[in-house]
């Protein structure tokens, strides 16, 4: 029975060193972010530099896994498919 429980403790602190963790980035890229905010900068500016802020911070870690997913790049809101434009720009892989 010890060694079963020494055996089951063993495998949980192993077990989240193990693990992969997979985070997606979504980017917003539709016609509004061309809006203006308050302060005079475009939405999409923004949104760039808090993506490249965040991306920047993140540990060189085996088990962290970043994707870049663009929504509303490629067709316009009002086109038809404007809703599924949503295209997978990194994969989600170590980050570089």
């Amino acid at each position: 029975m010890k060694r079963l429980l020494v055996t089951t403790a063993l495998l949980l602190y192993l077990a989240p060193a193990q693990a992969q963790t997979y985070v997606q980035l979504i980017l917003d890229a539709s016609g509004s972010m061309w809006n203006k905010l308050g302060s005079g900068e475009y939405r999409i500016q923004a949104a760039k530099d808090v993506l490249q802020s965040f991306v920047s911070s993140l540990p060189a870690d085996d088990e962290l896994n970043v994707g870049l997913r663009v929504y509303g790049s490629r067709v316009r809101a009002l086109d038809a498919g404007a809703c599924e434009d949503s295209e997978l720009f990194v994969p989600m892989a170590g980050v570089d």
